[in-house]
């Protein structure tokens, strides 16, 4: 048997990367580390390629992995002829599908402010951010505020003031710069601006007086637009007969103002930029009318344009009764604009979409008739009750008509609310929700009405109250209290005329109870009426604190009562479509319905012979003391049969009406964002659209992201992380050399300790290396200590000394602990070389980045980390299943783990060390310019990088390896090593590694000193010092064999040519 040869000095080999450790091999069940900066991956089509081509972008809150369907064929044209889709998570139930509600339909509604502070509200104006935040800016009490509302928390943030004043109100306009940038433009004794660069959390003065001209008359609205580096800005004066808008442009960012022109008998202006530059307005005339114009270039006059005076609809001009027309662009580029009909219907708005670029109307497969107008909302028959003084911008998939309140008879006039119009949902409706259009006199018949908590029904035609015993109610910024005492107090709509049926009614009810009343009667309850056209059927909600009950009106209880939270406020959806029923709920703050209850595919009992009229009721129905809370009730009474798809038993997601695809950015959940290109896509077409991440686990494959600027970072470091990989699918493997390696680049978070660990079972783990960046850093005995001042820290006078010699800012972190609380890990910007020692011999003291206000004690202890690890672990004999990277909580900087190039391999040792012409150096890579008046600038394009060159040219000796029966002298990490790792004769090894790393695509580390073990059992050497490894590609041209002496493949003596390892 052939010798085990242990040499006295050390090794010198290459660690080569293992690619069966890589992104696809990660064990997720056994893996814990999180990960950060999740943002949506590209689509990747189903089985069945698509002709239409999606891209999808953005930002996650929270990692999401989604599934795309195509619920109508088309091309991405964004309009009724086009194509749709629906989106789940991939996790989620079928029931999860989410369709799209387009802006005709109110799918909700909230306040704002204005309760309990009795603050005054008026003017409002908002805009949509790049990061889908939204800032509303708006009059409170004279001062300007703003409010922000950010797609994660979807909650409107409390107001930040932007300009103090005294007086009266202050109308304004926001305005987006391509900076993103905000603009804030508001007349107070001459045209003044504040500006925000943070999203609106805080402002400051921007510009006073800005426009030179004279404003004689009192100013009551000011709306502005950027397009194509110019600021057009309208501002509506006067009043009745004398209203006139006046025409301004800034060809400086909003440093001043040109007049361009003044448009009599004309008012409350609102703007819109199409996709040439072109800015559009919206606008009412004195005749109770609204128009639209355009103007072709900055300085253009509207009244010049052959648009001008388009009539639009009527609307309400009168300037006291603040806005009454707003338009916006949304997502899909339409242009969408809503208007507040003049008196006596006031309380009714309407809203039509263009579009943009044609300025021709849209009709989408959810209007009613073909005129294009729609009315999403009817406050009742009361001239003295509704929304005003609103603006409208897109949010989430919505669009959020920001506005105030006219209500004569409750403390909510001048509050700010928010209506949500349209949306993503997994109970989308076409025509089914309109809440909006209250007549019998053209058919077919829809009798939609809303309720919103501003005012008391019983004010209100066409609800009657019914009132007995002591019963009040009470206004929040939740919503309207009504409080019983032994009393009821209910109120009831029933559906008008009898010219036209309405087989169907429908229900959208945001409300909570407060109490515990009895489920087994009609205390807080809803009931809703409807008919198949030839008997009347109904449903009764019945709610208390904790729980609801489903009944037939006539019959009993139907299913299991379904379970509260205590004090949530709770949505349900009741669906009654020719005596067929389905119940769906959700909590208020949520996006997906529940199905609760159900007819179980057939009608409900009948309520007798013949047909009676639709109805709704509710309220508290039956005689008890107790507080509920109501925020909407919207109902509607439906008669387009012909039109509607029943939502009864819809299959999702292929009978969803799903958001039409556009090549506009849409967005779609959490920050993410989807775009569609090419040509149709065809029913049931799907996508998958997978999470990626910024600092994602597959940044530690070395091969798939060679450069360590590419770095995993989990959320946090007060967890342990945990990374593992099933190399060989779960089953047992080797690394084909009884000495392996494990190299680390620990990036910038200062991680001090990582595990390396291998399973044959994946539950009993066995500790291979404990890589420390510290070691070797740290004093073989006592405590090093220092001295700090500012930001430089150096040695104390009697520190221990450490065990190496520090490289020039070679040092990625330090870890301070003084006598007091302080204990953090902190940045090395720079250190010198030197030994960590407090004798008067050349010291490495350093500078930390960081924030040192808490030390305040006196220092204790430091511990210097490094930024790279490399263990080698010798007498590795066993098979595993599993490897893994633990890291425990510990402190770093920044409070996450960071690790980048997780090399894990055989250890290559060259069982004959390289000649002394072994060259080491360092390749910059700069770009100089020179002026031609011979001033120099050099750029630094990145980092130096060391090159390592080895050559064998004094002759290894093969004879050992050749003939039949070769029995060649082993390379052993120590004598009483079971299994050796190397062979000593085999030059080959040379040319082979370069294969296996296949010609530099898979990196490798230089070891140019690998210490023996100290015994046979399983051994780890950790090394931290920069001379003792070198991360990169291995290069040459050829590696060449030259025979010097012997015969070929028998006693041959070869020189071997020269082999380089380039640094990442």
């Amino acid at each position: 048997m052939a010798d085990r040869y242990t040499p006295t000095n050390p090794f010198q080999g290459v660690l080569v990367h293992d690619e069966r450790f890589n992104t696809g091999t990660i064990d997720a069940t056994r893996t814990t580390a999180t990960q950060r900066g999740p943002r949506p991956d590209q689509p990747q089509p189903g089985a069945v390629k698509s002709f239409l081509q999606l891209e999808a972008f953005g930002e996650y809150g929270t990692a999401k992995d989604l599934s795309i369907y195509s619920t109508k064929e088309g091309p991405p044209v964004g309009s009724n002829s086009g194509g749709r889709f629906a989106w789940k998570e991939v996790t989620e139930p079928d029931t999860h599908w989410r369709g799209h509600s387009n802006h005709n339909k109110i799918t909700g509604w909230r306040m704002v402010d204005g309760w309990p502070t009795a603050a005054t509200l008026s003017n409002p104006h908002a805009l949509r951010l790049p990061s889908g935040t939204v800032v509303c800016m708006v009059s409170r009490s004279s001062n300007l505020v703003a409010f922000r509302l950010t797609e994660a928390s979807d909650q409107w943030s409390t107001p930040t003031t932007a300009v103090f004043h005294t007086g009266g109100q202050l109308d304004c306009s926001l305005v987006l710069l391509p900076n993103n940038r905000i603009l804030c433009f508001y007349y107070d004794n001459g045209l003044n601006f504040v500006y925000s660069d943070d999203e609106g959390l805080t402002w400051s003065p921007g510009g006073q007086n800005v426009y030179g001209g004279a404003i004689s008359a009192s100013v009551y609205t000011v709306r502005g637009i950027y397009h194509r580096g110019y600021i057009t800005l309208m501002v509506g004066t006067g009043a009745g007969a004398s209203a006139e808008i006046l025409h301004l442009v800034s060809d400086d960012l909003g440093g001043s103002f040109s007049t361009v022109e003044t448009i009599t008998a004309r008012a409350w202006p609102d703007l819109w930029v199409d996709s040439a530059g072109r800015v559009g307005m919206v606008y009412t005339t004195m005749i109770n009318a609204a128009y639209r114009a355009q103007k072709g270039t900055a300085f253009s006059k509207f009244a010049d344009d052959p648009s001008f005076d388009t009539l639009i609809g009527s609307s309400s001009s009168t300037v006291a009764l603040k806005r009454p027309i707003c338009a916006t662009v949304d997502e899909e580029g339409f242009v969408w604009v809503y208007m507040r009909q003049p008196t006596p219907k006031q309380y009714r708005m309407e809203v039509i979409r263009y579009h943009r670029d044609t300025m021709t109307v849209d009709l989408d497969e959810s209007y009613y008739y073909a005129g294009g107008i729609n009315n999403p909302m009817d406050q009742g028959t009361d001239d003295n009750v509704y929304l005003t003084g609103y603006c409208v911008v897109p949010y989430k998939g919505s669009l959020l008509i920001l506005g105030t309140h006219i209500a004569s008879n409750s403390p909510s006039d001048d509050t700010l609310s928010e209506l949500r119009l349209g949306g993503y949902s997994n109970l989308p409706t076409r025509v089914q929700g309109a809440w909006g259009y209250w007549s019998d006199t053209v058919a077919p018949a829809v009798q939609g009405m809303t309720w919103l908590a501003i005012e008391d029904a019983a004010t209100v035609t066409p609800w009657v109250m019914t009132n007995t015993g002591a019963s009040a109610i009470n206004y929040t910024l939740e919503g309207m209290e009504i409080i019983t005492t032994a009393a009821t107090r209910w109120y009831q709509r029933i559906r008008s005329g009898t010219g036209y049926g309405s087989t169907s009614s429908y229900a959208h009810i945001r409300a909570r109870a407060d109490t515990f009343p009895s489920l087994g009667t009609s205390q807080n309850s809803v009931v809703l009426l409807g008919n198949n056209g030839t008997n009347s059927y109904g449903v009764e909600l019945r709610i208390t604190k904790d729980a609801f009950r489903i009944l037939d009106d006539n019959g009993g209880k139907i299913g299991t009562d379904g379970v509260l939270l205590p004090n949530v406020l709770y949505d349900w959806f009741l669906i009654l479509e020719k005596g067929y029923l389905e119940v769906w709920f959700k909590k208020a703050s949520e996006e997906i319905w529940v199905k609760s209850h159900d007819s179980g595919g057939l009608p409900l009992n009948t309520r007798g012979a013949g047909i009676t009229n639709n109805e709704i009721e509710w309220g508290t129905r039956a005689i008890s003391s107790s507080t509920t809370v109501w925020v909407f009730v919207l109902s509607s009474f439906d008669g387009f049969n012909a039109y509607d798809e029943d939502l009864v038993g819809m299959v999702r997601p292929s009978e969803m009406q799903g958001r039409p695809y556009s090549t506009y950015p849409l967005t779609l959940t959490d920050g993410a964002r989807l775009q569609a290109k090419g040509s149709s896509t065809y029913r049931a077409d799907t996508w998958s659209v997978n999470a990626r991440h910024d600092y994602g686990l597959d940044k530690l494959d070395p091969v798939l992201w060679p450069s360590p600027l590419q770095t995993w970072r989990s959320l946090d470091a007060g967890t342990e992380a945990i990374v593992t990989w099933a190399p060989n699918g779960g089953a047992a493997t080797s690394l084909l050399c009884s000495t392996i390696g494990c190299y680390l680049d620990l990036g910038t978070s200062g991680v001090e300790t990582v595990y390396l660990e291998a399973s044959t079972d994946g539950t009993t783990w066995t500790t291979l290396a404990t890589m420390k960046a510290s070691d070797g850093l740290s004093a073989s005995s006592g405590t090093m200590t220092y001295l700090i001042s500012g930001d430089w820290v150096r040695p104390a006078t009697g520190t221990a000394t450490g065990q190496q010699f520090l490289q020039m800012d070679e040092l990625a972190a330090v870890r301070l602990q003084d006598s007091g609380t302080f204990d953090e890990v902190l940045s090395v910007s720079q250190n010198a070389a030197g030994v960590w020692r407090g004798t008067a011999a050349r010291k490495s003291d350093l500078r930390v980045a960081g924030d040192l206000a808490g030390h305040t004690g006196s220092p204790v202890e430091i511990t210097l980390i490094n930024k790279v690890v490399t263990a080698v672990v010798h007498n590795v004999t066993a098979a595993y299943a599993y490897y893994r990277l633990r890291a425990p909580i510990q402190g770093t900087v920044g409070g996450f783990f960071e690790l980048a190039n997780a090399v894990i391999g055989p250890v290559l040792a060259w069982g004959q060390v390289s000649g002394w012409g072994r060259r080491s150096r360092l390749e910059t890579n700069v770009r100089r310019y020179e002026s031609d008046g011979g001033s120099r600038r050099t750029e630094q394009r990145s980092a130096p990088k060391r090159v390592v060159d080895w050559a064998w040219p004094d002759g290894w000796d093969m004879t050992e390896l050749s003939g039949a029966d070769p029995d060649p002298t082993y390379l052993s990490a120590n004598a009483a090593s079971s299994e050796p790792f190397g062979v000593r004769a085999d030059a080959t090894l040379v040319e082979r590694t370069l294969a296996r790393a296949r010609s530099g695509a898979v990196p490798a580390v230089y070891l140019p000193s690998i210490a023996a073990a100290s015994s046979g059992s399983v051994e780890a050497l950790v090394m931290t010092a920069r001379e003792m490894m070198v991360y990169g590609y291995l290069e040459a041209d050829n590696v060449t064999r030259q025979a010097l002496l012997g015969d070929e493949w028998s006693t041959e003596v070869v020189s071997v040519s020269s082999l380089t390892l380039r640094e990442l």
